[in-house]
């Protein structure tokens, strides 16, 4: 299982209240909570990408739901693959499914779209581990 990255959400509306519940219940390892939550922001934002990128999560945590987790990455990235955690996790994903082209692809984006000084560059990590597991070593080592 990959280490998939969770960060804050800003913004007050309700749907941005579920999945912060839905993280914290992720958190504790509560993934069906976590999974009932984040369906929950979904039906009050269908659109909501953090929502549907930590849905796609918490599928590819579960056995036997590797596809709705790649489904469910790929519409994360269509609604907003300009968040590099979007970006991110899409890449970490899509490596756990052996759609290397794609989850390299999508580290390279997340690495473009990180902000800057952010602690211990997560994005940059799963770039390296995505281009390490592709068969490159020497550029994971380039890359971190």
């Amino acid at each position: 299982m990959q280490p998939y990255i969770l960060a804050p959400i800003d913004g007050t509306e309700s749907a941005d209240e579920w999945v912060r519940m839905g993280m914290d219940a992720h958190a504790r390892g509560q993934l069906g909570e976590a999974q009932a939550k984040y369906c929950r922001a979904l039906k009050l934002n269908p659109r909501h990408p953090l929502a549907n990128i930590y849905l796609a999560i918490v599928f590819a945590s579960s056995d036997g739901f590797l596809n709705e987790a790649v489904l469910t990455a790929e519409k994360a990235a269509l609604l907003d693959g300009e968040h590099w955690l979007v970006s991110t996790n899409c890449a970490l994903i899509c490596l756990e499914a052996g759609r290397m082209d794609e989850a390299i692809e999508e580290a390279e984006r997340g690495v473009k779209l990180a902000p800057a000084g952010i602690a211990g560059n997560p994005a940059r990590m799963v770039l390296a581990m995505v281009v390490a597991s592709a068969g490159s070593p020497e550029r994971a080592v380039a890359v971190y």
